[in-house]
């Protein structure tokens, strides 16, 4: 009876962990979107230097976030969301609105997906 006991205390930490990554990852991609919003409204309205100051913001919280990302995010997500990042900064930078409006809606795709995947679905299950 005992060994019962212990897989399922094992199997509700892991329960745990899981819910916890998913509302960590859920809550980091609205953190980064909301950032990333505000960069392109800021641009649309003409103010650039604070456009690049949000999205230069919105990067470094994702390259802070490789503590927590390069363990539970596969590494190609990764390195397409950071090079979705810089080819918006690009964009702002050389003050392409025309551009940036592909590459903002790129970089809100990948961080959408990226939190998507993290969600437990049947098909993950089985």
């Amino acid at each position: 009876m005992k060994k019962e006991w212990i897989a399922g205390a094992l199997l509700a930490v892991l329960l745990g962990g899981a819910v916890y990554n998913i509302h960590y990852m859920d809550k980091l991609a609205q953190t980064l979107i909301g950032s990333v919003e505000h960069s392109r409204a800021q641009m649309d309205t003409g103010d650039y230097a604070g456009a690049e100051a949000s999205l230069r913001g919105a990067i470094d919280l994702w390259m802070g976030s490789d503590g927590y990302t390069h363990i539970f995010i596969r590494h190609p997500e990764i390195d397409s969301a950071t090079d979705a990042f810089y080819e918006l900064l690009s964009d702002v930078v050389s003050r392409d609105n025309d551009a940036a409006v592909g590459s903002f809606e790129k970089v809100e795709a990948h961080l959408t997906s990226i939190a998507g995947m993290e969600h437990i679905t049947i098909g993950s299950i089985l």
